[in-house]
């Protein structure tokens, strides 16, 4: 009659491909179609953001070696060299007064292919903007030399 072995296989293979079919449902789907609130703005062929808060979001990656820096909204990095290198961060002293640059009043961060340019502007500064450039160039040349 049926060989029960025969029929467990193809009722098991049945059920596989049954289930395996199946959209996998997105653990976001209780989100989908609601507002969000779009963190950077497109500025030619850069993505701006003003007074962002995020560490470490965009990597500036180099040539074959496992060499790339962490950059983010604030002028904070964090190197890989391969492993975790360290983290740098800037401050500046202006009349017996400090200021840790991720915590200046205004901060521009763009990301532009392969760079990050921040604008800085605090009171601390007077009227003086400072900008700085970051690219995976600038920091082969300072790490690497």
């Amino acid at each position: 009659m049926f060989n029960l072995k025969l029929v467990k296989m193809l009722l098991f293979l049945f059920l596989g491909i049954t289930a395996s079919a199946q959209p996998l449902a997105s653990l976001n789907d209780s989100q989908r179609g609601a507002q969000r609130k779009l963190r950077y703005t497109p500025d030619g062929e850069d993505f701006v953001i003003v007074n962002g808060d995020k560490k470490f979001n965009r990597a500036l990656y180099g040539d074959h070696t496992g060499f790339r820096v962490e950059t983010g909204d604030v002028p904070e990095f964090a190197l890989y060299l391969p492993r975790m290198g360290g983290n740098l961060s800037f401050g500046i002293v202006r009349d017996s007064k400090t200021l840790s640059l991720n915590k200046a009043s205004y901060i521009e961060s763009r990301y532009r292919a392969g760079s990050r340019i921040y604008t800085i502007k605090d009171p601390v500064f007077g009227k003086r903007i400072y900008s700085y450039n970051s690219s995976f160039n600038v920091w082969r040349r300072w790490c690497c030399v």
